[in-house]
């Protein structure tokens, strides 16, 4: 039988039986006493760490600052031919900006007199407040509120109306509504005028304000699932409705007049699931003449991603299109920049391996320019040839080119009646005018040595002879990245400044062209990674690894009698596992285990080939590379293509575990799994799709609309479920459960959808904590969904219980811990809801055993040890910049904290794990600041 672990009065009992195994029994994954080799820790995602520690009074006994160094300069134009030289050294300075420099809040004339507000959301709180800041309206709706939209929707008014809209939920039905606001009296004096609500597929609404009907009036416009709809801005009635792409709206949506009607259009274009939609409206009704479907299922290989400013006559005939760019399509692994006139949805150009990121008139002369890359792999890389074009009589003309380099983009609001969640749509290309000719430049950024790393940052426009030319050069004292955070004429002289941050050691800065004034250095805030702790070198204490904010892998010994502050033993360039699959985030940081059961560890995480390739690295102990495998098929770009989780099991009958690899190169959701031998990173097996893990003739049960792709959406457990003597995987593809043969790739069981299982309502995104609930020796799951429900199942899918959930107690993407807290022999998983209650369930029964309310802000993830010694596990957890031990025990039907300590810096998730080798457990956490803080008993407690 495979080993099963039971939870017994807070100890960790290993329970181990014989059984007789046709392979090796020379590679097993070890336990890790004292040690945190993983995210979760354990291969069963319980978050929960062995031994005993003593922590009663916390205090930090050592940190290690492993950020860097951040630099931010202003830029201003001085004559050309001018070099100039700025020394930074490695102290602190910080100067406020000049009145004028800092960005002015976007505000409103909400009275009709004149004087300008501004509108701030927080969770369910709205909040108006004077050009001062003087708070002048404050309401608390019942549900959060994520947008709004300003308009003046009711006649006669002189000033202009909010609507408020949201996410909301009765019972277990999440819908969302609006609510609109007059301040006409006065802000003491607000009327809500109407609300409405919309329960139909309402996910991610995107909300505009426009006159759709020619009276003068604005109307609400909301484009959602499926449908747009235009409410009646005096009433909140439904004016006009259309059906749209069946299909989901996450991407860019414009009202804008396409037509020589007086009447406004909606354009779409979905980048998630990929479809470009065109709504025509006559002022009365609305109706849909053409639509773009280029890829229905959320599993693709496919991708849509739009520029900054799609809607634009591109080639000045006139007429407006729609710019985007597609991947794969049709499927020949290529780029293209497709050109769509709106009207007619006829494509006027299709131009293979480019890629638009904005499109401005940089001249002047009414036409525009487009700003792209050169793309010859499956995607654009962090640098790669860049160019200025031009589309003149339908032809494209590359006007000006660089051979490496990278458009310098920052967060600008988007152009026209514009509402976007599209990958980057909110990115602009920096442009100004720098030298007051009336002309534009753009700023860039070059990496000539090919280490994607920036030497140089330049400003490009024409000059005098209607040539592009360099006007500013901006050298650092190392190769860094730079970025934008202002480019416009900020001081009133007609001319642009910048002011940019850039990331660096200490040293001279030249330009030429541009002067450069200090206005801070100071040490990098922001967390880099989690950490992980293993036991490097044989001796007592777990050793520190960990990504740096330089995207390095770092390992850390603790301070010693001979080292008074923690010793770096290597650093490697790379990267651990990122946070969310898809998205921008943080990162996990590495991951450890021991492939050949030799007693040493491997570290595998990944970096870039020289050629811009994803790697899986695997290194020994002392930092020495062991083997690489490069995957030609994944580029790495940021979120859109890199590998994404990566842990050792027993796929094959030799003597080393295995790895099982997840990766994506198609943006969301189109992870991919593979199985790789663990001596040399050959491919033993690669599912692409959920439909994958079944025989050809049984692939037909999956609509393409319902496949998936083949990865864990979070968490997964590694292990043999069959007792086959070979390992088996076990996660969620979003809402599809997976049971996955280890040897063969194939499933072990029909793979349903969880809900199906589990709840009457949709159920997504869960990491499935396996653990034996009832002492029978088989292990049960335990899924705590951060859409739908928070259940129990046996492993053929059989329920257990479920708890229904509304939208307030409805599990967030959090991951829990699962232990016995009590002490009454029974095993509880704390959950972490969406109201910021923490609920511990009976894992057998789901009987609710307690709840902890906590304000909901910024809570991270959560560790669970015996962290005092007591002989029962805590859970640990930060809260912003408190860390906090929560005990299971009740105190008067309240869940008892045991101690808090205050952190330098906004917390992320602990780690617990011996580092000082002593024999007790301590606390490992990163913090906002740029440290890692190792926390232990207080001295003056002993």
């Amino acid at each position: 039988m495979p080993v099963v672990r039971t939870f017994i009065l807070g100890s960790l009992v290993f329970m181990a039986t014989a059984h007789v195994c046709l392979v090796s029994a020379a590679a097993a994954e070890p336990e890790w006493p004292g040690q945190w080799p993983c995210y979760r820790r354990d291969r069963f995602l319980t978050g929960f760490a062995p031994g005993q520690g003593r922590i009663t009074q916390p205090e930090i006994k050592w940190r290690k600052f492993l950020g860097q160094w951040s630099t931010r300069v202003a830029l201003q134009t001085t004559t050309a031919d001018q070099n100039a030289e700025l020394a930074i050294d490695d102290t602190a300075f910080s100067q406020p900006l000049p009145a004028g420099w800092t960005v002015p809040p976007t505000t409103y004339d909400l009275g009709g007199d004149g004087r300008q507000q501004r509108i701030d959301l927080q969770g369910q709180q709205a909040t108006i407040s004077d050009a001062a800041g003087k708070v002048l309206w404050q309401h608390t709706f019942e549900h959060p509120v994520a947008q709004y939209v300003v308009g003046q929707f009711l006649p006669g008014e002189a000033g202009s109306q909010v609507v408020f809209w949201g996410v909301k939920a009765r019972e277990r039905v999440v819908y969302n509504g609006g609510y609109c606001f007059d301040f006409a009296d006065g802000f003491d004096k607000p009327q809500q005028v109407w609300e409405v609500e919309v329960d139909r597929n309402p996910q991610a609404p995107q909300l505009h304000a426009a006159d759709m009907d020619g009276d003068g009036d604005d109307e609400v416009v909301l484009v959602t699932w499926y449908r747009a709809i235009v409410f009646d801005g005096r009433t909140g009635a439904v004016q006009m409705e259309c059906e749209n792409a069946a299909h989901r709206n996450y991407g860019y949506s414009r009202i804008v007049n396409v037509d020589d009607d007086p009447f406004p259009e909606i354009v779409i274009l979905c980048d998630f699931v990929l479809h470009v939609d065109y709504i025509d409206n006559d002022g009365q009704k609305m109706w849909k003449p053409w639509e773009g479907q280029y890829e229905y299922s959320t599993a693709r290989d496919e991708i849509l991603r739009v520029p900054h400013d799609p809607i634009v006559d591109v080639d000045g005939d006139g007429e407006l299109e729609m710019v985007y760019n597609l991947f794969n399509i049709p499927a020949d692994g290529h780029w293209r920049m497709i050109v769509r006139d709106i009207k007619s949805g006829r494509e006027e150009l299709s131009l293979t391996d480019r890629y638009v990121h904005d499109i401005v008139d940089l001249d002047g002369d009414g036409a525009v320019e487009l700003l792209c890359d050169q793309v010859p792999l499956r995607q654009r890389t962090l640098y790669s040839p860049i160019e200025i074009a031009q589309i003149r009589d339908g032809e494209y003309q590359t006007v000006h080119e660089f051979p490496r380099g990278r458009w310098l983009r920052y967060a600008q609001p988007l152009p026209g009646n514009s509402r976007s969640m599209a990958v980057d749509a909110a990115l602009a290309v920096a442009r100004g005018d720098v030298d007051g000719d009336g002309q534009l430049e753009v700023l860039l950024s070059l990496d000539e040595d090919q280490n994607r790393r920036a030497e140089t940052l330049l400003a490009v426009g024409l000059d005098t002879d209607g040539q592009f030319a360099v006007k500013w050069k901006v050298q650092p004292p190392e190769q860094t990245r730079f970025a934008i955070e202002q480019f416009r004429d900020i001081d009133g002289d007609q001319r642009a400044e910048a002011i940019v941050q850039l990331e660096h050691r200490s040293g001279k800065m030249t330009s030429q062209g541009a002067a450069a004034t200090l206005v801070s250095r100071r040490p990098q805030r922001g967390r880099f990674s989690f950490p992980i702790a293993v036991n490097l070198d044989n001796t007592p204490g777990a050793e520190l690894l960990l990504q740096n904010s330089r995207e390095e892998i770092v390992a850390l010994s603790a301070p010693d009698a001979a080292n008074q502050s923690p010793k770096t033993l290597w650093t490697r360039p790379g990267w651990g596992e990122p946070s969310t699959v898809g998205y921008k985030g943080s990162w996990r940081g590495p991951v450890a285990t021991d492939l050949d059961a030799d007693g040493q560890p491997e570290i595998l995480y990944q970096d870039c080939s020289p050629t811009d390739l994803c790697r899986l690295v695997v290194l020994n102990a002392d930092g020495t590379e062991r083997w690489t495998r490069t995957f030609d098929e994944v580029p790495y770009a940021d979120e859109d293509s890199r590998l994404d989780r990566f842990h050792a099991g027993r796929f094959n009958d030799d003597d080393v575990l295995d790895v099982f690899l997840t990766f994506h190169n198609a943006g969301k959701s189109s992870g991919q799994s593979l199985a790789l031998d663990g001596k040399t990173g050959r491919t033993l097996w690669h599912r692409k799709y959920v439909s994958d893990l079944y025989p050809p003739g049984q692939r037909q049960l999956f609509e393409p609309k319902n496949d998936r792709g083949c990865f864990p959406t979070k968490g997964m457990v590694v292990h043999d479920f069959n007792e086959d003597g070979f390992d088996d995987l076990l996660f969620l593809a979003l809402d599809y459960i997976c049971l996955i043969n280890g040897q063969t790739g194939m499933s072990l069981e029909p793979t349903p959808f969880l809900h199906s299982v589990l709840s009457d309502s949709w159920c997504a995104y869960c990491s499935p904590v396996t653990v034996d609930a009832d002492g029978d020796g088989v292990r049960e799951i335990f899924a705590s969904a951060s859409f739908g429900t928070v259940g129990a199942l046996t492993l053929d899918w059989k329920p257990l219980w479920s708890v229904p959930s509304s939208y307030q107690t409805n599990p967030l993407s959090h991951e829990a811990s699962v232990a016995d807290f009590d002490g009454d022999g029974r095993l509880e998983a704390i959950v972490l809801e969406h109201s910021g209650d923490f609920v511990a369930y009976d894992v057998k029964s789901g009987e609710e055993d307690w709840r902890n309310k906590f304000e909901m802000t910024k809570i991270s993830d959560q560790a669970a040890a015996d962290i005092n010694g007591d002989g029962l596990p805590e859970a640990i957890f930060c809260r912003k910049d408190t860390l906090m031990a929560l005990s299971g025990q009740t105190a008067a039907g309240v869940q008892r904290v045991l101690w808090t300590l205050k952190l330098p810096g906004v917390g992320g998730p602990p780690i617990i794990a011996d580092v000082d080798g002593d024999g007790f457990l301590e606390i490992v956490v990163c913090t906002s600041d740029g440290f890692v803080n190792v926390i232990g008993q207080s001295d003056e407690s002993n």
